[in-house]
């Protein structure tokens, strides 16, 4: 419904422009104001303020200021309505948000190196629809780390064969942090495809194993998030599992787009969604590549990617376990009022 609106939109009035050059809202996002119709668009029967009241009306109005619950206005106040809300809307933020683990823990030990106290904190989550899928029980899982170096001289992007190997080859000392890994690391360790080649093995040094010495270290305290797209980022279902699950950490970090700095953490070329994810991710802040680092850059906050197998985008959600026995995700409804809301629509 909303696509037909759109479409008849742009046949007959200029979009609205946002002449303060604003930005799209910090996440999680407050409710939206409905956006001044344009000038002569024929005012509450124009495409224009149909397509408004469409959107504004399927979007589910939350505010998440003193961290309430996102519990949306409109879910049935049934024990079935709130596991599905849980699970699947905006509920599943403050879920995940309770599963927060501390892996790594400050140690002053590379100080001598120019490296502060570290920190990494990683956030592990079962998801009831995948106990039979691949990967079985094991949780899917973030992080974010505060002070954590990479040597970008360490990342390789060999040449590309095969849709496996488009993520990006780490050799030893990559990543470096001045932190001590705590019992979690040992025990569980359920890292995401992407994010296991960068933290397996030596390729991440915590302290005990910090090198002798370093080259410069370069600080930036820009908060930036490493996007690890899927294998099969060109497909439509497979990208949008990427860019749903960037808003669903998002909430889950009370992260700030307008300061967020995006890296296309991988070997895919731009792909299709490249303006997409610049304007609803990383707005004031061109999309990056490692390529576009130098030497050993410290990032005061690094958040790493909630890889796409991981979210509400994913085959097994479906059945009878799964969305398919729920109305609708108030989570898909944020993400899609967030993108359009991006692009002044």
């Amino acid at each position: 419904e909303v696509h037909a609106l759109y479409k008849k939109l742009k046949a007959s009035v200029a979009l609205p422009s946002d002449p303060a050059g604003g930005c799209p809202p910090p996440v999680p996002a407050s409710p939206y104001p409905l956006p001044p119709l344009t000038p002569g668009g024929g005012g509450e029967s124009s495409p224009l303020a149909a397509l408004v009241a469409t959107v504004h009306k399927s979007t589910l109005q939350h505010a998440s200021m003193a961290a309430q619950p996102h519990i949306s206005p409109d879910v049935s106040r049934t024990s079935h309505g709130e596991d599905c809300e849980k699970r699947f809307g905006l509920g599943l933020a403050d879920e995940w948000r309770k599963h927060e683990q501390e892996w790594c823990s400050p140690d002053e030990k590379g100080k001598r190196l120019g490296l502060p106290p570290a920190s990494i904190r990683c956030y592990p989550y079962s998801h009831k629809h995948k106990q039979e899928s691949a990967r079985g029980s094991k949780p899917d899982m973030f992080c974010e780390g505060e002070n954590i170096a990479i040597d970008f001289s360490k990342i390789r992007e060999t040449r590309v064969t095969s849709k496996l190997n488009r993520y990006l080859d780490f050799d030893r000392g990559a990543t470096l942090a001045s932190c001590e890994k705590t019992k979690n690391w040992a025990r569980q360790a359920p890292f995401m495809p992407h994010m296991a080649l960068q933290f397996m093995g030596p390729k991440f040094l915590s302290a005990p194993d910090l090198p002798a010495s370093l080259p410069p270290v370069k600080v930036e305290e820009t908060p930036t998030y490493l996007l690890a797209r899927d294998e099969d980022c060109e497909n439509m279902f497979h990208s949008s599992a990427d860019h749903l699950n960037v808003l669903l950490v998002g909430l889950i970090l009370g992260l700030d787009f307008r300061e967020l700095q995006v890296v296309l953490f991988d070997k895919h070329k731009d792909g299709p969604f490249f303006d997409l994810i610049e304007t609803a991710f990383s707005p004031n802040h061109p999309l990056k590549r490692p390529k576009d680092y130098k030497g050993v850059v410290l990032f005061r906050r690094l958040v790493w990617h909630l890889e796409s197998p991981a979210g509400i985008v994913f085959p097994k959600t479906g059945g009878r376990a799964g969305l398919m026995r729920c109305r609708e995700s108030s989570l898909w409804h944020e993400y899609r009022a967030h993108v359009l809301k991006s692009f002044n629509l």
